[in-house]
């Protein structure tokens, strides 16, 4: 009972907070399309959600923590678009050098290592606003989300 209350409590609230909770896209990713802009919102708030309801994350649970995820999911989107745009720019060239090639290796690697510094950084504010319980199902939780966002693209 307490769960079917909780959910009806969830489904009423819940557009308020992925929203109150998401900052506009236009300032973060200004280079997208409008459509683009609205399918990463729309993806977004699909993931705050689903994350609400797998990790069972109380409202205010929710209100600390689905900020600070989306904080880390833009800086995430920053570092990957910009390891995609130097490397479409070096091959560009008509033809790579292994110097080229190198450098492609090694801009990769340290983005790599950025995101890890950041994923670090970032679970250290996890847990000051999630249960350790709630922080380690964090991983599987993105897991689960992207093997069902990808089975319902296909579908």
């Amino acid at each position: 009972m307490k769960q079917i209350l909780f959910l009806i409590i969830l489904a009423v609230t819940m557009p308020t907070i992925a929203t109150a909770a998401i900052p506009p896209l236009a300032a973060e990713v200004s280079y997208q399309a409008p459509e683009q802009q609205n399918r990463r919102s729309e993806i977004r708030n699909q993931r705050n959600t689903f994350f609400v309801m797998e990790l069972e994350l109380t409202q205010d649970e929710a209100k600390a923590f689905l900020p600070l995820y989306n904080e880390l999911d833009t800086k995430r989107f920053e570092l990957w678009r910009d390891i995609r745009h130097k490397r479409a720019l070096l091959e560009r060239k008509a033809e790579l050098t292994d110097s080229d090639r190198e450098m492609i290796i090694n801009k990769s690697l340290d983005n790599k290592i950025a995101e890890a510094r950041l994923e670090k950084e970032y679970y250290y504010k996890f847990k000051k606003v999630l249960p350790m319980q709630k922080v380690m199902a964090l991983r599987a939780a993105e897991r689960k989300f992207a093997r069902l966002f990808i089975k319902s693209s296909y579908d």
